[in-house]
C-alpha cells in the first residue's frame, strides 16, 4: 500500500468517501471544487486499492493546505471497508513527506469527543524534531 498524488481520475470514487463521513464531518457542498483545486495544486494524496479490476477505487484521502513554514493537513478520510488497516496512518506519513520543509505541522481535527475521526493522527509516530497541533494550536502528537 501506498500514497500518492490524486488525479481528476480518483474523484468520483473520492465523492463516495466524502458522502460516507458527512456524518462526522458535517454537509460539503463545495467539496468537489476543493478537490479539483487541490489536485491541481498538487495538495491531494490518496491510496487507491491494489485490485487491478477496480479502475480508479480509492480507498483514502487526504487534503494539505497552506505554504512553508505554515502548512497543515486539512482532510483525511478513509473509506469505511477499508478501515483499521494502515491507510489513515499511510496518508499522514506520505503528507509530513511532502510537509517536510515545515518546522510544524498543523491538523485540522475533530473534536475530543469523536474518538474515531482522532484515532489516526493520534496514532501516527513522529521523530523527535517533528510537532504536530491541532485546530487549537495545543500538540497531539510528537515528542
Amino acid at each position: 500500500m501506498h500514497a500518492s498524488l490524486a488525479t481528476t481520475a480518483d474523484v468520483a470514487s473520492w465523492l463516495e468517501i466524502v458522502r460516507e463521513v458527512e456524518t462526522l464531518f458535517g454537509p460539503m457542498p463545495d467539496f468537489e471544487a476543493m478537490l479539483f483545486r487541490n489536485i491541481s495544486q498538487q495538495a491531494a494524496l490518496c491510496v487507491r486499492s491494489d485490485n487491478k479490476r477496480d479502475p480508479v477505487f480509492v480507498l483514502g484521502g487526504l487534503l494539505l493546505g497552506g505554504a512553508p513554514p505554515q502548512v497543515w493537513i486539512r482532510w483525511l478520510a478513509v473509506r469505511s471497508s477499508a478501515r483499521g488497516i494502515g491507510i489513515g496512518r499511510c496518508l499522514v506519513e506520505e503528507a509530513i513527506k511532502h510537509l517536510a520543509a515545515s518546522k510544524s505541522i498543523s491538523v485540522e481535527t475533530f473534536r475530543e469527543e469523536n474518538i474515531e475521526g482522532r484515532a489516526v493522527v493520534l496514532d501516527c509516530d513522529l521523530d523527535e524534531n517533528e510537532h504536530v497541533s491541532g485546530t487549537s494550536g495545543e500538540p497531539i502528537i510528537g515528542n
